[in-house]
């Protein structure tokens, strides 16, 4: 393992919980391969225009999420920033 942080974006566009599994399976993966550094600082973020567009309540996303007005200028953010950018597919 090497002393330097890591910054990674996981987009994971699937909606039901359940099948989070794999993608939590390569973030915990990631971050044991990294070194223990990369432990703290996760985020989850939901997307607002994506919420308004399938007519889900603010109210039914879960405490843990932060809710971002566009998920896409998140990234596009973030890839600024210097983050890598993962698609979760599963």
């Amino acid at each position: 393992m090497n002393n330097k942080t890591y910054h990674v974006v996981f987009d994971l566009m699937e909606p039901e919980p359940e099948k989070w599994c794999g993608t939590i399976k390569n973030v915990d993966h990631l971050i044991q391969a990294l070194g223990p550094q990369n432990k703290e600082g996760a985020f989850l973020a939901s997307c607002d225009n994506s919420l308004e567009g399938k007519h889900i309540p603010l109210s039914s996303v879960q405490a843990s999420f932060t809710v971002v007005p566009s998920g896409v200028a998140e990234v596009v953010k973030k890839q600024h920033e210097g983050w890598q950018y993962l698609k979760a597919a599963w």
